[in-house]
């Protein structure tokens, strides 16, 4: 008996485990709908995003700014590259063709380091 109760609660946290691979916070549910028309790429890349970034990415941003924006994410280091990608595209877009001052200052800031590193 005691066993066939260790073997339930087993299965049990094995499937509840797997099933859940993304849980949304509050707010997000919007944000995460309005890229259900991009392709698979795009909206696991969208997955990573700050829900400001998101919402510029799927709703504002068009398929060669989205490519850009994916390509410049392999480029950045960090935790937060996929933002960065997307605060430089937004640039590219205003006609600044260069990393702000603002990301500049952001690389060389204490946090960014700490993110960078792995520590929070």
């Amino acid at each position: 008996m005691n066993k066939s109760i260790l073997i339930s609660a087993f299965l049990l946290i094995f499937i509840c485990g797997y099933s859940v691979s993304y849980v949304a916070k509050p707010g997000e549910v919007e944000s995460i709908a309005s890229c259900q028309h991009l392709s698979k790429p795009q909206a696991a890349f969208a997955l990573h995003l700050s829900a400001l970034h998101r919402d510029l990415f799927c709703k504002r941003f068009n398929e060669s700014q989205r490519a850009k924006t994916m390509a410049y994410a392999d480029q950045f280091q960090g935790a937060d590259a996929e933002d960065l990608a997307v605060e430089q595209v937004l640039q590219e877009s205003r006609g600044q063709q260069t990393v702000p001052r603002v990301l500049e200052k952001y690389y060389d800031s204490p946090c960014y380091q700490q993110r960078k590193n792995g520590s929070h």
